[in-house]
């Protein structure tokens, strides 16, 4: 079975900036912060709330190396997780 991941891009992300917790990932048991998509192991699947500009080396990078990425287009799927993890403006 394919192994599956939900991302949320923070502000941080979007804004180029150099933070170690970018992303807010959850794998269907546990919620985790990564600074990179690319320290994502063992995955099949990238659902993600957005991409941007300032990310797109990495999401290439992912694509590149056999992984399937995918935008939401109706992200209500992640609200909640981006209202724990990331703040309610985040």
């Amino acid at each position: 079975m394919a192994r599956t991941v939900y991302v949320v891009v923070s502000k941080d992300a979007i804004n180029d900036r150099k933070s170690r917790e970018r992303y807010v990932v959850y794998d269907g048991v546990r919620i985790f912060k990564i600074g990179k998509l690319t320290e994502l192991k063992n995955v099949d699947e990238v659902f993600m709330d957005a991409i941007y500009p300032s990310i797109y080396a990495e999401v290439l990078e992912l694509l590149r190396s056999g992984v399937k990425v995918y935008v939401l287009k109706d992200r209500r799927i992640l609200e909640k997780y981006k209202k724990e993890m990331v703040g309610e403006d985040g």
